[in-house]
């Protein structure tokens, strides 16, 4: 009966399968099994590796010996833990002992808030002052182009857009500020 197991399992190639499943790169198993990674590699290629040499890869990946040398070519690997201890499992899941105070975690979140909300206000204010400013140069520019129609005689295209300049000089100083 052995002959027929020894024959459908390889060692090196289930050390092999444990470890990318693991995802252990081979020099970390390696130093853990006290091996060089080129002797790991040599492992993972032989068929049959001694009982020892087993013990340890076995030790290294957290798997019984029997991992190694009765899992058979194309077999899956089927692992189901339970972190669960005792009769109660809901309750255990649950921190009842947190490493923080959650009146303090709550009052830093709201302190948090007031200072995005502080900073937003900030934002909001400079970008009014900036438009506030954008809007008296382009006041300033059509004060000045109206004052170059002063005194002339200026056909029918001439008067509706000093017309027009009038307008938007009366609309622009007398557009609603921002609520606060």
């Amino acid at each position: 009966m052995e002959a027929i197991t020894s024959q459908k399992c390889d060692h090196g190639r289930n050390i092999e399968r444990w470890r990318k499943w693991r995802g252990m790169k081979q020099d970390v198993l390696a130093e853990l099994v006290g091996i060089s990674q080129a002797s790991l590699s040599a492992c993972e290629k032989k068929s049959k590796i001694e009982p020892e040499l087993l013990q340890k890869f076995a030790k290294a990946l957290n798997i019984p010996v029997e991992a190694i040398t009765e899992l058979e070519e194309g077999s899956t690997i089927n692992i189901t833990t339970n972190t669960f201890n005792g009769d109660d499992a809901i309750a255990n899941s649950v921190n009842y002992n947190p490493t923080f105070n959650p009146i303090d975690k709550i009052i830093e979140l709201c302190n948090e808030k007031n200072a995005l909300y502080e900073r937003m206000l900030e934002e909001r204010n400079a970008l009014y002052e900036r438009m506030l400013k954008e809007k008296g140069g382009v006041i300033e520019l059509l004060e000045e182009v109206l004052r170059g129609f002063e005194g002339k005689e200026v056909g029918l295209s001439y008067y509706n857009y000093k017309k027009i300049c009038l307008s938007a000089i009366v609309s622009l100083r007398h557009s609603s500020n921002p609520q606060d």
